[in-house]
């Protein structure tokens, strides 16, 4: 599992270099904050080292509960995806494919006509039950290949498989590319823990879903890095046209932008350690900020200044907590993993606890752009998570 981190992250790290020497030489990264993110990376890429050689062959659960629980989880993002397809479809037919991202982000109604976008739309409370369901994507297509390896029933199988397209579906509403992209860096991740188990027939069906709907996946992630990069716009001027570059700012620009923002913390003059206290005016250019307000609106004003940009999830804890705070949260989240995987070793067939380390594994991977579980109803999906898995312990295999 740590080897796709190491990856993902190299991957960024190289495009970084390369966006540095041809397009912003004027914003070089700094050695103090490149150290500091080598570092917290570290407590959270390491722990997860050789987890996925572990025996993946003779994993135990109670058949009948998780049967009950993929059978919920299926019908649920099914229901999510039905839900929000239509959402996405008509983001898509909106015909302001120029402008369309920004669109969303103002809250323009660009789309927002009929019935189901009145009662529904975004910030409904129907909206936000339903989100809920999505980030348990990648549940699902854990326990998809347990069931391809374990010969679950096809039927089973195929509707989780299904199921856990909900988040890039989810994200589509928002004319976004990442849920494609967790989407696939999860099926990459499984499939090499779980290829040298799975037989050569299960190894067949599964790349034969893979191929049709990777290539459709693919489709749409061209179409809109091309609309979003390569229509003229402030994107596409930024690199003389070239849309396809823009995939290499997609993925390098967060040493960049934490490096910026690395000496900025506007809760405290101290940028290690951080106070509620009135935010620096140097980060909104110079506009005081009234004392009394809470700190909620502190931090809402923080994520809307020139600095709410990719910078992995160390920046989002940065902005969130303070550089200090940021690093004794990696030292906790570091010793509880290696706690969990001591035990995982001893108990290595419950899959209860594969389910609840490959949910905290979703933490750095997701946050190769920022720190996805602040966002949405990933929270409280989680706790739904860890006390499904709970209730797994709890059965006798």
């Amino acid at each position: 599992m740590s080897f796709s981190l190491y990856l993902i992250f190299s991957v960024s790290f190289v495009c970084s270099i390369i966006l540095e020497v041809y397009y912003e030489k004027d914003r070089l990264t700094t050695f103090e904050s490149m150290l500091y993110l080598a570092v917290v990376l570290l407590l959270w890429i390491v722990p997860f080292n050789r987890i996925g050689l572990y025996s993946i062959k003779a994993l135990s659960y109670n058949s009948k509960a998780i049967s009950l629980l993929s059978n919920i989880l299926s019908l649920v993002t099914l229901v999510a995806i039905i839900f929000f397809l239509y959402f996405s479809a008509d983001v898509f037919l909106s015909g302001n494919m120029d402008t369309i991202r920004q669109d969303i982000a103002a809250g323009d109604d660009y789309a927002r006509g009929g019935f189901l976008w009145s009662m529904f739309s975004r910030g409904s409370l129907l909206w936000t039950i339903i989100s809920i369901c999505t980030p348990f994507y990648h549940v699902c297509l854990l326990f998809y290949f347990v069931g391809l390896k374990d010969k679950w029933p096809a039927l089973q199988t195929n509707l989780l498989f299904i199921g856990s397209l909900c988040f890039p579906v989810h994200i589509l509403t928002s004319f976004g590319r990442d849920g494609i992209v967790f989407w696939c860096l999860n099926v990459f991740i499984l499939y090499l823990m779980f290829s040298e188990s799975l037989t050569k027939k299960a190894k067949a069906s599964f790349r034969t879903k893979i191929l049709f709907i990777a290539s459709i996946l693919m489709v749409i992630f061209s179409f809109m890095t091309y609309v979003r990069f390569g229509i003229s716009n402030i994107y596409s001027n930024r690199f003389d046209g070239n849309w396809a570059f823009s995939l290499v700012d997609y993925m390098g620009q967060q040493p960049g932008n934490l490096s910026s923002a690395f000496d900025i913390d506007f809760r405290s003059s101290n940028s290690y350690f951080p106070s509620v206290r009135a935010v620096q005016t140097k980060v909104f250019g110079g506009e005081e900020i009234d004392d009394s307000e809470d700190l909620i609106t502190l931090l809402n004003m923080g994520f809307l200044s020139d600095y709410n940009v990719f910078g992995y999830f160390v920046k989002s804890m940065i902005w969130k907590s303070g550089k200090i705070l940021t690093v004794i949260i990696s030292i906790i989240f570091c010793s509880v993993i290696f706690a969990i995987k001591s035990y995982y070793r001893k108990h290595y067939t419950k899959l209860s606890l594969l389910i609840i380390l490959f949910t905290l594994y979703q933490i750095p991977m997701n946050g190769v752009f920022y720190l996805r579980q602040t966002v949405g109803s990933f929270d409280l999906a989680y706790v739904l998570i860890f006390i499904s898995s709970g209730y797994l312990m709890l059965k006798k295999s």
